[in-house]
């Protein structure tokens, strides 16, 4: 049984992050502020959205690969949620590190 969204988040969304935080750990802790900030409006944007065209409006599904839900939403989706943005911050802020302002 193949699982194409989960083998995605793997590769394009965890893997990176984890590098990205070994590496430039130092430098991104002093943006917890920024990045706390970032994380939790996505994830609350991402509830509202997912739950209200998902869960109760029936508009589109997912796939639950590791059969935990929350609220009628699988894990990877609450991981993609949290991971994703925070990843997207910090690779904006390396590029501000490396090239000045954006």
């Amino acid at each position: 049984m193949e699982y194409p969204y989960l083998t995605w988040l793997i590769i394009f969304v965890f893997i990176p992050s984890i590098l990205v935080w070994m590496i430039w750990w130092r430098y991104l802790i002093g943006y917890k502020k920024t990045l706390f900030f970032v994380t939790t409006l996505a994830v609350v944007w991402g509830l509202v959205l997912n739950l209200s065209c998902s869960t109760w409006l029936g508009i589109w599904y997912y796939q639950n690969h590791l059969g935990i839900t929350w609220f009628g939403l699988p894990l990877e989706e609450y991981l993609m949620m949290i991971f994703l943005p925070q990843q997207v911050v910090a690779w904006f802020l390396l590029i501000k590190k490396y090239h000045g302002e954006i």
